[in-house]
Formats: C-alpha cells, sequence, structure tokens
C-alpha cells in the first residue's frame, strides 16, 4: 500500500472521528480524513482493486452539480485476505475521465485516479478520503465499519 499522494503527503486538514460539520454546523463523525491539496493535484489508488464507483454523487445541488462528497471514486481491495472499500472524494470536474477511470476497470497501486479539488459540499480544495471494511460500501453516520486511513495505510506500507 501507498499514501493518495507522491511524495510527501500533504496537510491533514480534518482527521478521522467526531467533529462539528463545517458546513452543517451539527456534531458528525468524520469518517475520513481531508488532505488539504491544491486543486489539481494527482491523486493515486493506494493499493491495488476494481473499480466499483466513478462519478458524481448521488446527492444533488439546487443546480443538478453533485452535493455531498462531489465527483467520488470508490475501489474495492483485498489486503491480508480482507475486503476493503477506499472512497477519494471531492475531486476536480472532470479529472476521473481525463484519468480514463471507470466502473469495472482493474487499477494498480499508484495509479491516477483523478485529480484533487473542491466539489461537492467542500469548504476548500481537498481530498476526502476513507477506507471502509467489507466488499460492499455503506454510508453509516456513526463511524462503524470505517477506520482511521492514514494508520491503516502506515501499518501497510509497501514503499
Amino acid at each position: 500500500m501507498i499514501y493518495p499522494f507522491k511524495g510527501r503527503q500533504p496537510k491533514i486538514s480534518s482527521p478521522f472521528g467526531w467533529r462539528v460539520h463545517p458546513i452543517l454546523k451539527v456534531k458528525r463523525h468524520h469518517n475520513g480524513v481531508d488532505y488539504a491539496s491544491a486543486t489539481g493535484t494527482p491523486v493515486l489508488a493506494v493499493n491495488k482493486g476494481t473499480v466499483v464507483f466513478a462519478g458524481p454523487s448521488m446527492i444533488k445541488f439546487p443546480s443538478g452539480e453533485p452535493a455531498g462528497g462531489g465527483y467520488i471514486v470508490r475501489i474495492r481491495f483485498r489486503n491480508k485476505g480482507k475486503a476493503y472499500t477506499a472512497s477519494y472524494m471531492h475531486l476536480k470536474k472532470g479529472s476521473i475521465r481525463q484519468a480514463g477511470i471507470k466502473v469495472g476497470d482493474k487499477v494498480v497501486e499508484g495509479q491516477k485516479l483523478g485529480e484533487s479539488g473542491n466539489t461537492g459540499e467542500s469548504t476548500g480544495p481537498h481530498l476526502h478520503f476513507e477506507i471502509q471494511e467489507g466488499a460492499k460500501y455503506v454510508w453509516t453516520a456513526d463511524g462503524s465499519r470505517y477506520l482511521e486511513p492514514v494508520s491503516f495505510i502506515k501499518a501497510r506500507l509497501t514503499k
């Protein structure tokens, strides 16, 4: 496994765990980490796997633009015999398509998935990155099924 950016990792602007949501202003579990990264920064697959979602969030703003996680890539992968799903959110509009990523693709560790952006419910350019246990992604409000992604990767680094 590797981290989602090449070289030095950007600053984490919002860690995993309970917080006051910066837009909704209510206490919610933050199911991943936010890496503060300039729009256009390449985002990489942390592990080889299969793309199970690539595109806009199903949640929409009145304008029709994607709300929630904005433009998203989800990859199902196995590590030490267990299934996980990695989610990469708020990607720059058009960057998933430009990277040639689509559902069903087999990706390799380090492959470009898109670029960091500011789409969906976002207060600035960043990558929201999650790792969830299990072969099927299921959003939960309380953080169950989610793993703190930085320590998860750190314990499994290959490079």
